[in-house]
């Protein structure tokens, strides 16, 4: 909490806690929705990008502590109605299940905190969907089907397969995602802050461009 206010934080009266509390549940929506193209015929590639900016109040990753008994995953006790006193204890993890941050919520991957995911849901332009969710191939995920978020800001790529992606050349925090069409829109559920945007680029010969498009949200809080 030494760094708040910031300029993710707006200065207001109220405390620093009830700060982030707005802004995570003002970022919280019901679902994300956007589109994709990643057609051979025009060099597609798509790139979603996902900004979490108030995880950083709720958990952080103490890597001096990583053994192998601890992850290393710290939760604010404040924001998790903990103590004020003692060290990390069993307290801190039952306190933090129950945030949108918590232990059931994350895990680590390859040394980041990841935000686990509702499985995505694509749509090809004649509003055709997969009828089995194993159909979305995800990875590094072990799951079919299931999406991890990891870092403060991810990537998730659409039909790219591991590796740097396309459409941002991005190597870090990022999740592969097939989805079995060329082109179309993708929704996911959401229960955690998030903001962020689809980048598509896409080529014709020598003459090439690239789109922006923020991520479209559903059931924002009143």
């Amino acid at each position: 909490m030494y760094d708040l206010p910031d300029l993710s934080t707006p200065l207001t009266a109220i405390t620093p806690a009830a700060q982030v509390t707005a802004i995570t549940t003002a970022l919280t929506s019901s679902r994300i929705a956007n589109e994709f193209a990643v057609e051979s015929a025009i060099n597609g590639s798509t790139d979603w990008v996902f900004s979490m900016p108030s995880r950083r109040y709720h958990v952080a990753m103490a890597y001096s502590k990583i053994s192998a008994t601890d992850d290393g995953r710290r939760w604010n006790r404040v924001l998790n109605n903990e103590a004020a006193t003692g060290g990390v204890t069993a307290g801190d993890a039952i306190a933090a299940a129950t945030t949108v941050f918590g232990r059931a919520g994350t895990s680590i991957t390859n040394g980041l905190i990841c935000v686990t995911s509702p499985t995505v849901t694509p749509y090809d332009r004649e509003e055709n969907t997969p009828t089995s969710s194993t159909t979305v191939v995800v990875s590094p995920s072990t799951v079919a089907g299931s999406t991890k978020l990891c870092g403060e800001t991810s990537v998730m790529s659409f039909n790219n397969g591991v590796g740097t992606t396309k459409a941002l050349e991005a190597s870090v925090a990022v999740t592969a995602i097939d989805v079995g069409y060329a082109a179309g829109w993708a929704t996911m559920s959401n229960t955690f802050p998030i903001i962020g945007g689809a980048f598509t680029r896409a080529a014709f010969g020598a003459q090439g461009f690239g789109i922006y498009r923020d991520h479209r949200f559903t059931g924002l809080p009143n």
